[in-house]
């Protein structure tokens, strides 16, 4: 329900994008949501899957036994680190890279889909052992 309240205010809210620009590297989108309470609600929709996705993550890991699926969990754990914390940084340190945060986080998820590759191709191991 979220993804469809916050497309429909896309769609719907008169205003809801203040401004656009096309730099060097990044194209700058500056939205209505970033200046209301909602924005709040999006950043816990937005980060709280994946820091419950990490919970769930780090906790099979602990649990699991065989060292190809441990090294599995690793690599997609690592990758999600990857891909968040330089991102959240840059956001952090940097607060005028708030307008475009998604651009640096898209960036940063070529890093996870590497990631993603290796821990697939662990896991196929993993199927052709049983």
């Amino acid at each position: 329900m979220i993804p469809v309240i916050f497309s429909l205010m896309a769609l719907f809210k008169p205003g809801f994008i203040i401004e656009s620009t096309c730099t060097t590297f990044f194209v700058i989108v500056i939205k209505d949501l970033f200046n209301s309470f909602f924005s709040y609600i999006y950043g816990l929709y937005y980060f709280g899957f994946i820091v419950l996705f990490c919970y769930f993550l780090f906790k099979s890991f602990n649990k699991e036994k065989n060292q190809l699926k441990r090294k599995s969990y690793a690599v997609i754990f690592a990758a999600t680190l990857i891909t968040l914390l330089p991102a959240l940084v840059l956001f952090i340190v940097l607060p005028a890279f708030k307008v475009i945060f998604p651009s640096v986080y898209c960036e940063f998820a070529v890093l996870f889909t590497v990631a993603a590759l290796i821990a697939a191709y662990l896991d196929n191991k993993i199927q052709k052992k049983k």
